[in-house]
């Protein structure tokens, strides 16, 4: 998997009330194998959300991320960044799962867990097709966002959101 390395937040487009979405900057592309017959071989593998604090002190709770592992494990679109159509569908997700990352947030000491989703690449796409080429070949810095309504939150010490639940609506491959 590539690894990519931090870089500046690009914005993004609103949603709509008690839309929310938190952007990560680790993607790759991997070959599995393919049932006989069928199109593409490659997948997708994404940091999709983090219970770590973003730069504005919001900060996803455990129950808001299995919430995100659930539904992204019943599949759930991944497009490309954000726009909602049919030719910018990136791929679908198929697997999910919470990590403990062995770290801490600096700013809670809690422990940090990562939502890694996975799913098939749309290859007969011939645009997903280039962009899983050009994140397979290291050529260009992507992350993900995921788009989501905040069901439940509470206003934190520093004034931002603690994110207790979620549905979640898409998941994004963003220029980061």
């Amino acid at each position: 998997m590539n690894k990519i390395a931090p870089s500046a937040g690009q914005k993004l487009p609103p949603l709509g009330p008690g839309g929310f979405r938190i952007v990560t900057k680790n993607i790759g592309i991997e070959k599995s194998e393919t049932p006989e017959g069928m199109p593409g071989g490659r997948r997708f593998k994404v940091v999709m959300s983090s219970t770590i604090k973003d730069r504005r002190g919001a900060e996803i709770k455990p129950t808001a991320l299995q919430k995100m592992r659930d539904q992204f494990q019943e599949g759930r679109t991944i497009f490309m960044d954000h726009v909602h159509t049919v030719e910018n569908a990136f791929g679908t997700s198929d697997f999910a799962e919470i990590k403990n990352t062995g770290l801490t947030d600096p700013e809670s000491g809690q422990p940090i867990y990562d939502l890694i989703v996975a799913g098939i690449v749309n290859e007969p796409n011939a645009r997903v097709s280039t962009l899983a080429d050009s994140l397979e070949g290291g050529y260009v810095k992507f992350g993900a966002s995921i788009g989501v309504v905040v069901t439940k939150h509470k206003k934190n010490d520093s004034g931002a959101m603690d994110i207790w639940d979620v549905d979640t609506m898409e998941g994004s491959i963003v220029g980061i």
